[in-house]
């Protein structure tokens, strides 16, 4: 048995092993001791019958035990619509991206080009996706493109990618009530909208222009306003598209015959229901008693007027109760009796401007 023949096969299988797993690089280097200059090379020492060294079996061909590695699916889908590599396609901010594919091969696969992402960009995935990534674009910018890649390896040796350009448009408005819930909301709905407020008259209390006769700011007469238990008005109104600062008015309230005249919580704000003094501007939620008027105009408020904003979507809040601006949403509560219902003669005046 050759021994010097058996040791080197075993040495050439071991550095197959190590290269295929990683741990042993290619090479284009020449082994040490292989210098010209070295004086008298491993040739001159080898003996007559001797093989070669254990690194000559694999020498310069030792790369070709590296693994292979492929991106061997790739598909980017938006708006029910799929994308392959090289692709281009525009979609609205705001417009979720989900990004799908296999790397047979790679160690670990890395999301690039969309700055701004929490869950793409420099984002680290594994090479065979269990599922769709998606992708949320409300932070990327309108009008601009931005290179979706998906760049995959396999330590130091191999690396694929993959690519698709999207351009992002105007997306739709959101939502600014989204994240503010209404006070039925906020009560578990222990209190309730009505759209029935004023006594004797069958008119749609949802909308300001159905109560007081015109839109914003309306005509001034007195309306005989009222509301039943557990319930809140919220009625919606535009500001006119040239509201400035010379325009300005009130509600002024009075004593109604047959009612209870209570306290009211009092807000003007962009949602329906909204009584978080968080949300709202100086002086667009008041607590009111008797005669108390809640002041608005154009321009910048103060806390004793209502700032509003030209061509402007609103709502007038009230409830009947005791609870004070500044409180928790969930905690207003009815002020009073189960069997009480409150009322007073409402009226728009002092228009300014208009």
């Amino acid at each position: 048995m050759n021994c010097i023949n058996s040791g080197k096969s075993k040495l050439a299988e071991v550095f197959v092993l190590l290269l295929v797993a990683g741990l042993v690089g290619c090479s284009d280097e020449p082994a040490q001791g292989g210098d010209d200059d070295a004086g008298v090379g491993a040739d001159a020492d080898e003996q007559p019958g001797q093989d070669a060294s254990p690194s000559d079996d694999v020498g310069s061909d030792e790369c070709e035990f590296d693994a292979q590695l492929e991106i061997s699916a790739f598909e980017v889908s938006s708006m029910g619509e799929s994308y392959e590599d090289g692709d281009s396609f525009s979609i609205p901010r705001g417009e979720t991206v989900q990004v799908w594919w296999q790397a047979p091969g790679a160690f670990s696969c890395v999301g690039a080009g969309l700055t701004g992402t929490d869950n793409w960009d420099d984002a680290i995935h594994p090479p065979f996706s269990s599922g769709p990534v998606t992708i949320e674009t409300a932070d990327l910018v309108e009008g601009e493109s931005y290179v979706l890649e998906l760049v995959c390896n396999n330590g130091d040796h191999l690396e694929a990618s993959r690519q698709v350009t999207i351009t992002i448009t105007e997306g739709q408005p959101t939502d600014p009530c989204a994240d503010v819930p209404s006070l039925e909301e906020a009560s578990g709905g222990a209190l309730v909208r009505t759209s029935d407020v004023l006594i004797d008259e069958d008119w749609d209390g949802f909308e300001y222009a159905n109560i007081f006769g015109a839109s914003f700011p309306g005509i001034i007469v007195q309306r005989r306003f009222r509301l039943l238990p557990y319930t809140y008005a919220s009625m919606r109104f535009d500001t006119p598209a040239d509201l400035n600062a010379s325009h300005y008015g009130n509600w002024s309230f009075e004593v109604l015959a047959g009612t209870s005249s209570g306290i009211r919580l009092m807000s003007v704000s962009s949602c329906e229901g909204d009584f978080d003094a968080a949300n709202l501007e100086d002086g667009c939620i008041r607590s009111l008693v008797g005669g108390d008027t809640f002041n608005w105009g154009g321009g910048e408020g103060t806390v004793a007027r209502c700032a509003l904003e030209p061509d402007t979507e609103y709502y007038l809040n009230i409830i009947y109760s005791y609870n004070e601006p500044g409180d928790a949403p969930e905690e207003i509560e009815w002020g009073r009796s189960s069997d009480e219902r409150c009322g007073n003669l409402i009226i728009p005046g002092h228009n300014h401007g208009f």
